[in-house]
């Protein structure tokens, strides 16, 4: 996290393979070399809300009434936090940036497969403070959790090439490898000198969003344990963006999608986990309509 609030863009793994080396700082001058002036910060969804299809689809961002936020997370409290909606994504904005030029020069990382996750989750965690009002999540937690979601593999910068083109399902030992992205990831957000109740979002996103609701999964537990709310609802999108692709080809695809993530009620997710999405399913089917278009 120091790397990249210093304006750090890559990151090299070991071992260092001197091929990649040589072509990753080659594509990183040639960009800084044809580098144009930064346009401004655009919200991280990338739904038009205007349109006819998505106007009714929550806004990532709308309210501007301050809110008190008291940090409970694993990382230690200096709150409360004192901010406006707006100034978490000012807080994230340069963090996504250089996100996105991670995703350029490592193999297998998409800013698609990214954007659709953070979508999903932001809708998921607002429906789900609808569904708890005396629950211990509010509108800017869900908010938060949302634009939290950006970071969820963020750990695999520091995952070697070799094993990011293996994907999570190589044998071993590169899986066991490829899993260590968690750890990293909530690493990079725990070291961080920034005490911020976001921060325990990402962190939290970043460790457990492999773990199922039955305790299988990763990271590797012997007993079910209490996953936190924002990671399930991370994992809640990642296993919907599973089944979307594996249903692509199908005119009933969607129907097939919420009928495959009603058998995982129990075991990938929690039960109350599938409430949240059926109760945002018309939503949910507007969103991966755009995202999935066929």
């Amino acid at each position: 996290m120091d790397g990249i609030e210093l304006g750090a863009i890559d990151f090299l793994a070991k071992p260092v393979n001197p091929h990649y080396v040589r072509e990753r700082v080659l594509n990183t001058v040639a960009t800084a070399w044809n580098e144009t002036p930064p346009e401004q910060p655009k919200k991280a969804s990338t739904v038009d809300t205007n349109s006819e299809e998505t106007k009714h689809l929550p806004p990532l961002f709308e309210e501007e009434t301050p809110y008190a936020l008291s940090s409970s997370g694993p990382i230690g409290s200096t709150g409360p936090f004192f901010l406006l909606p707006e100034d978490i994504e000012t807080i994230a904005s340069g963090w996504i940036k250089r996100l996105v030029m991670l995703c350029q020069y490592r193999p297998n990382l998409s800013l698609g497969q990214v954007r659709n996750i953070q979508e999903l989750t932001s809708l998921l965690a607002q429906q789900y403070v609808m569904d708890h009002p005396n629950g211990s999540l509010s509108e800017v937690d869900a908010k938060m959790i949302g634009v939290a979601a950006t970071f969820y593999d963020i750990g695999l910068i520091g995952i070697p090439d070799d094993i990011l083109r293996g994907g999570i399902h190589q044998p071993s030992p590169g899986q066991e490898i490829y899993l260590k992205h968690a750890d990293i990831g909530r690493e990079i957000f725990q070291n961080s000198e920034t005490k911020h109740p976001f921060l325990y979002y990402c962190s939290d996103i970043a460790y457990w969003h492999h773990k199922n609701y039955d305790g299988t999964g990763y990271p590797h537990t012997n007993t079910r344990v209490e996953i936190p709310i924002c990671a399930q609802l991370v994992r809640a999108a990642l296993r919907i963006t599973y089944h979307m692709r594996l249903s692509m080809n199908h005119t009933d695809r969607f129907q097939r999608v919420i009928r495959a993530i009603s058998s995982e009620a129990g075991h990938s997710i929690s039960p109350d986990m599938y409430q949240t999405i059926e109760h945002c399913k018309d939503q949910l089917e507007l969103l991966l309509r755009v995202q999935y278009p066929q």
